[in-house]
């Protein structure tokens, strides 16, 4: 038997009223609305997420003694809107209750404890993180001295740009993977001609050099630090920098950045106190530029951190991120257990392997379906970037257009064009 909430929750509601029950608190916002399905196997609710945080989702038999749910709750993207999330729960039937409601409680979730607490329990996946690029989006200068990356302290980024000192600046934006900017110690970045390092290569080149040194505020928190709150959402200059245009609570990507603030998960030790979204909208908070509908380029190649704009693109928007990737462990440095999923395990390789094929004999997948066409900070030659597309369709057509009239989209439609998947390696005699 299946029972929609609507008409549950409705009944329940009416029922606790004339108990005198506290089902939404009063004032507090009421309570989002739960679906309940239930089949031999067990029982799962799902909730919309509007308020979904300030809620604890409880179960009863006879509606007069009610605990907490300690199943996971997963957020994911709700697949009839995009962009807007639910959440869901599965009870299994040896467990399961005859009525569920949200409870807001009182307390809140919206305490950020920060990475190294959720170190204390989750060592293992704490090791991994540190080791990826998230942690180091932002990162302070402290008395004077360059910044530190990763476990083992090393100093990527060993200069400032030139008529600046390690005095001068406050925080360096990135430099773990791709490239550094600087933010002055009034929390405005540095602007100029010749203020952006490229970690591939050493150089230097310009970033917004029309824009006068010490105009140009830091607004980037959203994707670079945990907990961001701008100024327009009420949020404070952070350290009382003018330049800076919003709070966060830890700089750089922080665990709960992605997994909700863990105050409640902390002081409960409860599972269901803390976010768990396997879903690609949540990667696509950061990993996209302008409408996700759209794949902006610029220079002959794709943006950075457009991987959600691709994906959507694909013929591979059906997988989430986690499908291929594990979000804890970065695959820019080849570490171990980051791509969970190879290309062979859905595509059978004896179809595409074969001995015939010269090519597929001395490529992987991923150098043709997934070639350099985007770039970050540096490109090695005109078709050649320093990030891996999401693309994975290939456009054979001799003539085919990797970009629109303008440059400024590239057609994810139609596919990479064979520029930059035959140009790897087929090349003239002086390497272009």
């Amino acid at each position: 038997m299946r029972t929609r909430s609507c008409t549950l929750w409705s009944r329940l509601a009416a029922v606790a009223a004339m108990a005198g029950l506290a089902v939404g608190l009063g004032a507090r916002a009421a309570a989002p609305v739960l679906n309940v399905d239930r089949d031999v196997s067990g029982v799962r609710i799902t909730w919309n997420a509007e308020g979904a945080l300030d809620f604890v989702l409880e179960a009863s038999d006879d509606f007069a003694t009610w605990t907490q749910v300690n199943q996971s709750i997963v957020r994911e993207e709700d697949p009839a809107n995009p962009g807007s999330y639910l959440y869901r729960v599965f009870v299994p039937a040896s467990q399961a209750a005859n009525f569920y409601r949200l409870v807001n409680d009182g307390r809140t979730q919206a305490a950020y404890v920060g990475s190294k607490t959720c170190a204390q329990c989750h060592a293992d996946k704490y090791q991994e993180f540190i080791e990826s690029g998230h942690p180091f989006k932002l990162n302070k200068v402290v008395n004077g001295e360059p910044p530190k990356y990763f476990s083992d302290g090393k100093v990527n980024v060993p200069d400032t740009p030139a008529g600046w000192t390690w005095d001068d600046v406050s925080w360096v934006i990135g430099g773990a993977l791709w490239k550094a900017r600087w933010i002055d110690n009034d929390g405005y970045i540095v602007t100029g001609d010749a203020v952006q390092y490229n970690l591939a290569n050493g150089s230097w080149v310009a970033y917004h050099a029309s824009d006068p040194v010490g105009t140009k505020p830091y607004n980037c928190g959203s994707c670079h630090t945990t907990g961001w709150v701008s100024i327009e959402d009420g949020g404070v200059h952070q350290d009382g920098l003018p330049g800076m245009w919003g709070s966060f609570a830890e700089p750089g990507i922080g665990c709960e950045a992605c997994h909700g603030p863990g105050g409640r998960h902390v002081a409960t030790l409860s599972k269901t106190e803390i976010v768990k979204d396997t879903s690609s909208a949540l990667c696509g908070k950061c990993h996209v530029r302008g409408d996700p509908a759209t794949i902006p380029a610029s220079g002959g190649f794709i943006r950075h951190h457009e991987q959600y704009n691709e994906m959507l693109s694909a013929g591979h928007k059906v997988l989430t991120c986690v499908t291929c990737h594990d979000p804890h462990v970065s695959a820019r440095r080849e570490m171990p257990g980051a791509i969970v999923r190879e290309c062979t395990d859905c595509h059978d390789p004896a179809e595409y392997k074969k001995p015939t094929n010269f090519h597929t004999q001395i490529t992987e997948c991923e150098t043709c379906h997934m070639p350099h066409a985007s770039k970050s900070a540096v490109a090695v030659n005109k078709y050649t970037g320093d990030v891996r597309t999401h693309i994975f369709k290939i456009n054979p057509a001799a003539d085919g257009q990797m970009f629109n009239e303008d440059g400024s989209l590239a057609n994810g439609a139609t596919g990479v064009t064979l520029a930059y998947v035959c140009y790897q390696c087929h090349k003239d005699p002086d390497g272009v």
